[in-house]
């Protein structure tokens, strides 16, 4: 994922402020973005593609731009979303991940 994604929403911010050296790096980012997603996209094809992190906390000021950008490319259908838990993702889904394996190889849950 794109190293600037901790400093979004300052950049964000910056760029609704008319600051050209903002423009120009939120339009960095999202073609850093845009790339990571089509090759996601092209790869295993989904429906829908929630995006987090950055993106996420930086909400309509990256994600039109974004979808714009998404647009241009015939071969994506899938829709582009913010997701609801932005930094929190990762974590929620490790612990989804741990309670799994607990239910599978200790519980012998399916």
């Amino acid at each position: 994922m794109p190293t600037g994604a901790t400093s979004s929403g300052r950049s964000s911010a910056a760029r609704r402020q008319g600051d050209e050296a903002a423009k120009e790096l939120v339009s960095s980012y999202i073609a850093e973005v845009e790339f990571a997603l089509i090759t996601l996209m092209l790869t295993v094809d989904p429906e829908v593609v929630v995006v987090g992190g950055g993106v996420a906390r930086a909400g309509a000021a990256l994600l039109e731009p974004l979808r714009a950008a998404m647009s241009r490319h015939p071969l994506v259908r899938a829709e582009v979303r913010l997701g609801d838990y932005a930094d929190d993702a990762v974590v929620i889904g490790a612990v989804q991940r741990a309670l799994r394996h607990v239910d599978t190889e200790i519980h012998g849950l399916a």
